[in-house]
């Protein structure tokens, strides 16, 4: 897997996207991802809604070591994605089920979600209850303008202990920080 594949893969899919019904991230906001995850370097990352890999290769783009685990429920959305990841030559585990039926087995250092924006609260819920955060992890959620989401979600995580950031970019990503 090189960078130039993946970076080649994201072009093509970019230039679909104007015929496409994917509702993926921004060229720009796929950047600012690549960059945090670039950034902070995590391990483990778990993101919640692949649509068709666009956001998974850029993730992968900023951190090639990461193992990334994404989660879809379509299982058609799952299929494009494994395609997609199969011409970028990249390695990704792919589980085709609801956020709320897995059994994880492993800690996540970041969360990226973009999918079940009305139920982000109780996705964060769940993800304590399975215990599979480590003590040092961040999210990144994406469409916090478009569902009205932006001050609950920020307040809610605040109340926990998070630091928040505001990235105002396509549907707007909220980054919440925690470290014990």
């Amino acid at each position: 897997m090189s960078q130039e594949t993946i970076y080649s893969i994201l072009l093509s899919l970019q230039k679909q996207k104007q015929f496409s019904s994917y509702y993926n991230i921004t060229w720009r906001q796929g950047k600012i991802l690549s960059t945090i995850v670039q950034t902070y370097q995590p391990a483990n990352i778990l993101e919640i809604g692949t649509a068709n890999g666009y956001s998974s290769l850029w993730i992968k783009y900023g951190c090639s070591q990461s193992k990334l685990t994404t989660v879809e429920i379509s299982e058609e959305l799952a299929k494009k994605a494994q395609e997609n990841f199969k011409k970028a030559q990249i390695t990704v585990e792919l589980i085709n089920k609801s956020i709320f039926e897995i059994d994880f087995n492993t800690k996540y250092d970041m969360v990226f979600i973009d999918a079940l924006q009305q139920k982000y609260e109780e996705v964060i819920e769940y993800l304590f209850e399975k215990q599979i955060l480590n003590a040092s992890h961040f999210f990144v959620f994406d469409n916090i303008d478009s569902h009205n989401k932006k001050s609950s979600i920020k307040q809610f995580l605040e109340k926990k202990g998070y630091e928040t950031h505001i990235i105002e970019e396509g549907s707007t990503f909220l980054i919440a920080l925690y470290s014990m």
